[in-house]
C-alpha cells in the first residue's frame, strides 16, 4: 500500500486500471465498491492529502481524488467515474438501463451531494446540534424515498452505484458519534426503511471486502477522526 506525498514520483503506467484514492475518503469508497462488483482487476495507490504530490494536477487540475487511470485514459470527478466505468465495463450493471430510473438515480445522487455530504464533512471537526438535526432531517427524507421505492436497495434487488455512493457517507456516522461522544439516535420506527437498508448494506460482500483490503473499520475510522480533530490527521492509523 503506497502512500504518495510531496516529492514522490508519479507511478509508471500500468497494464491494470489504477485508482488514485485514500483510505478514509468517502468519495472514493463508492468507486471501490463498484470496481469490486464489476469484478475489475485493478490496482490502487493512496494520495496523502496533507502533503499532496506535485504531479497530482497533471491527473486532475483540481488536485482532487478519486482519479481513474486506464492506459492513456484519465478520468476524474466521482459521478463522471461512475458513468465511465459503467460504459467501459458494461458486463456487470451498476446503473439502470431504463432512462427514467437512471434519471431518478442521478437526481438522488446529486441531491445527496448537495444536502448531505457537505454537512457530514463539516461535522468531522464541529458537530453542532444544528448540523445533527439537519442530517437527521435529510435521512428522514431518504427513509421516505426508500419506502416509496419498495425495494431492498435503492438499486432494486441488489445495490447499485447510488447505494454505494450513499453508503460511503452513511458509514461515517458511527465513527463521528464515537469520536465526538455524541448521543443522538435515529428512531427505529421513524427510520425503518433506512435501518433495514443499513442492515442489508452492512452485509454486502464488496463493502466487507473493501474494509478488509484497506483495513478500515469503526475503530480505525474513529481514531482517524480523532486525529483530524486534534489537528494531525493520521492516514496510517490502524495499518
Amino acid at each position: 500500500m503506497s502512500l504518495l506525498s510531496k516529492g514522490s514520483q508519479r507511478p509508471a503506467k500500468s497494464s491494470k486500471p489504477r485508482l488514485y484514492t485514500a483510505r478514509f475518503d468517502p468519495y472514493s469508497t463508492g468507486i471501490r465498491y463498484v470496481l469490486s462488483k464489476k469484478e475489475i482487476d485493478y490496482e490502487f495507490v493512496y494520495i496523502n492529502f496533507q502533503d499532496k504530490p506535485e504531479w497530482l494536477p497533471e491527473l486532475n487540475p483540481a488536485s482532487q481524488i478519486p482519479i481513474m487511470e486506464i492506459g492513456d485514459e484519465i478520468v476524474s470527478e466521482t459521478f463522471v467515474i461512475y458513468d465511465y466505468l459503467e460504459q467501459k465495463f458494461p458486463q456487470v450493471k451498476t446503473q439502470p438501463t431504463n432512462p427514467y430510473l437512471k434519471a431518478k438515480d442521478k437526481i438522488f445522487i446529486h441531491h445527496t451531494k448537495e444536502y448531505l455530504t457537505g454537512k457530514l464533512t463539516s461535522m468531522v471537526k464541529n458537530p453542532t446540534q444544528e448540523s445533527i438535526d439537519y442530517v437527521c432531517s435529510v435521512l428522514k427524507s431518504i427513509n421516505k424515498i426508500m419506502g416509496e421505492r419498495q425495494t431492498d436497495f435503492l438499486g432494486g434487488s441488489s445495490p447499485n452505484f447510488v447505494d454505494y455512493y450513499l453508503w460511503g457517507w452513511i458509514e461515517l456516522l458511527p465513527a463521528l458519534k464515537a469520536a465526538h461522544e455524541l448521543n443522538f439516535e435515529l428512531d427505529k420506527d421513524s427510520y425503518s426503511h433506512y435501518w433495514a437498508w443499513v442492515m442489508r448494506m452492512d452485509k454486502d460482500e464488496h463493502i466487507n471486502k473493501d474494509r478488509e483490503t484497506h483495513k478500515v473499520n469503526l475503530k480505525a475510522r474513529t481514531a482517524f477522526f480523532k486525529s483530524v480533530i486534534n489537528g494531525s490527521p493520521d492516514v496510517n492509523v490502524g495499518l
